[in-house]
């Protein structure tokens, strides 16, 4: 019994460790991905700047070529 009793704590320490590590990277993974969701915002306003400056080349590009 005594042994039996020894095997269990030792896998409820070991199963905490994972608990514990898991939550670590949990924590890691949450924090990249806030990052990642900040950066992709940034290159979805570059997108859109981009286009806008296109948008606007091809009216400039289209009124030159309305007046020859």
């Amino acid at each position: 019994m005594e042994t039996r009793v020894k095997n269990l704590e030792q896998e409820l320490s070991s199963t905490r460790k994972q608990y514990e590590e898991a939550k670590a990277n949990a924590f890691t993974i949450g924090a990249k991905l806030s990052q990642a969701e900040k950066e992709i915002q940034v290159l979805r306003n570059q997108l859109a700047d981009a286009v806008a400056q296109i948008n606007r080349y091809k009216k400039e590009i289209v009124r030159k070529i309305s007046s020859l």
